[in-house]
């Protein structure tokens, strides 16, 4: 027998019952929406991450039109920079070819024929 009791809408538990809370987290993420591979979530984790045809990549992408060090992601503070690194086929930023930019949320980003859409501060729950 339960001794919960629902007052004006607000539900309170006796000490019999234990709740465990998950921490909340916000990170950015890299959605891959075409292209080898997709669809894929893609969690940016630490403060550069390099990505490429190489298995030396932090994030590595499984086609010909990338190249192995394609470009870095960088955060500086709360905001997250794309910079080409030098790549054979570019870095398309919305459609426009760009060398280095400030992502915003929903951006998309073009590497050959990968494309992802960035998204800041996604809320994540750890288990």
């Amino acid at each position: 027998m339960s001794r919960d009791r629902t007052i004006d809408g607000t539900i309170r538990l006796n000490a019999d019952h234990v709740v465990a809370a998950r921490t909340i987290v916000r990170r950015d993420i890299l959605s891959q929406v075409e292209g080898p591979g997709s669809p894929q979530q893609i969690m940016l984790i630490g403060d550069r991450n390099v990505v490429g045809r190489s298995p030396n990549s932090d994030i590595q992408m499984r086609s010909n039109m990338v190249s192995r060090r394609h470009l870095s992601l960088v955060r500086v503070g709360g905001e997250v920079y794309c910079k080409d690194l030098d790549s054979h086929n570019g870095l398309l930023l919305n459609g426009i070819k760009i060398h280095k930019a400030t992502l915003k949320d929903g951006d998309t980003l073009q590497i050959g024929d990968i494309v992802f859409v960035f998204y800041k501060g996604v809320q994540w729950t750890s288990s």
